[in-house]
């Protein structure tokens, strides 16, 4: 599904005007107001010019930060605080105090809880530590389509476009574009199959393909989405979400839609088939070699979660017998940084019942 993951590109002709129409739905939720939270925002007005703007955040974190308690004063089941983080900026008094909070809790975790909740737990750990690395998926700043044409980057010296299958940077001092062990890259910079990213001081230059077109990625740890990233907030993790799923192969080529409204055609594998509460539901994966992967929505988007989430369900045995666990439901790229666009639910895979289970959100 990263692979899907790219930003907006407006020559490219299957582009659709405007945000995504299929993910202001998802946006809105039960809610029906579009105006939940603001949009993140690019780093500067020389960014938003440099890369396409992605659509509005459907993450909706709310001004006075308690969403989890929301759901509790509906009667509807609590969330989790989810684990935090301090990824390199001191907080207020405030911060301390939730990051002081959180240890305590993550202390009592570790005495106290079953196996599942341990692994459970464990797992957003690690999660949270990827998204949160210095150049992982929160540290991304800017996508910036490129063609035959040298243009300038911000924040980035020199020139750079796009040759054949391969990214070429030309115009800049001794020193300033680096390999990521430290040599100095001398006359023009490439990033091809075999030199997979660059360094500009500590932001990490990477290539990205989308149907043969090439944009060049930075990741700078400094960005303020990455800075800014407090937790994950999760719903608790319930033996009762992890379901017992058939899988039912059916090979097909269909056209998927992005969160830019980009669309493009791609395989998927079949039908899991499984029941929630005595209900019949049924999402459409893709079969890769670490599973089932899956994109899926739920009445609870727009409202207590993202606009849709990921979930990998494992490989089914010979019998087509397999778990949809969806406490391991997780958010996709485009939560973290809004220079991703990611794949959108298809049409069955939007389910009408509320999946109070996995991720929800990204607190900032």
């Amino acid at each position: 599904m990263e692979r899907l993951c790219g930003a907006a590109r407006p020559r490219q002709s299957r582009a659709q005007p405007g945000r995504s129409a299929a993910l202001g739905q998802l946006r809105l939720g039960r809610s029906g107001d579009p105006r939940r939270g603001p949009a993140r925002r690019p780093d500067g007005p020389a960014e938003r010019r440099a890369g396409a703007r992605h659509p509005p955040d459907p993450a909706h974190h709310r001004r006075d930060r308690r969403e989890g308690a929301d759901p509790d004063r509906r009667g509807r089941a609590p969330a989790a605080r989810g684990v935090g983080a301090a990824p390199g900026r001191a907080a207020g008094r405030g911060g301390r105090a939730r990051r002081r909070e959180g240890a305590l809790v993550n202390a009592a975790v570790a005495g106290t809880q079953d196996p599942f909740a341990a692994s459970w737990h464990d797992w957003q750990r690690q999660r949270l530590a990827a998204a949160t690395e210095p150049h992982g998926p929160a540290a991304l700043t800017l996508t910036a389509w490129l063609s035959e044409e040298p243009r300038e980057l911000p924040a980035l010296p020199g020139t750079w476009r796009a040759a054949g299958t391969s990214i070429v940077g030309s115009g800049f001092a001794p020193g300033e574009i680096t390999l990521p062990g430290g040599e100095a890259v001398t006359g023009e910079a490439v990033l091809d199959d075999g030199v997979t990213e660059l360094r500009a001081g500590e932001r990490a230059l990477r290539r990205f393909e989308r149907d043969g077109s090439l944009a060049l990625r930075i990741f700078d740890p400094a960005s303020p989405g990455r800075l800014g990233l407090r937790a994950i907030e999760a719903y608790d993790p319930e033996p009762r979400w992890r379901l017992g799923a058939r899988f039912e192969p059916g090979e097909q080529r269909r056209e998927i839609e992005l969160a830019d409204g980009y669309r493009r055609t791609a395989a998927t594998s079949g039908s899991l088939a499984f029941e929630l509460d005595g209900e019949p539901l049924r999402l459409t994966g893709t079969v890769g070699p670490a599973g089932i992967s899956v994109v899926f929505g739920d009445a609870t988007n727009g409202v207590e979660s993202y606009g849709f989430r990921f979930l990998t369900v494992p490989l089914p045995d010979d019998e087509g017998r397999t778990v949809v666990d969806f406490t391991r439901a997780y958010l996709p790229p485009c939560a973290f940084s809004d220079q991703f666009v990611c794949p959108l639910p298809v049409a069955e895979n939007r389910l009408a019942v509320p999946i109070r289970a996995g991720e929800r959100v990204v607190l900032r």
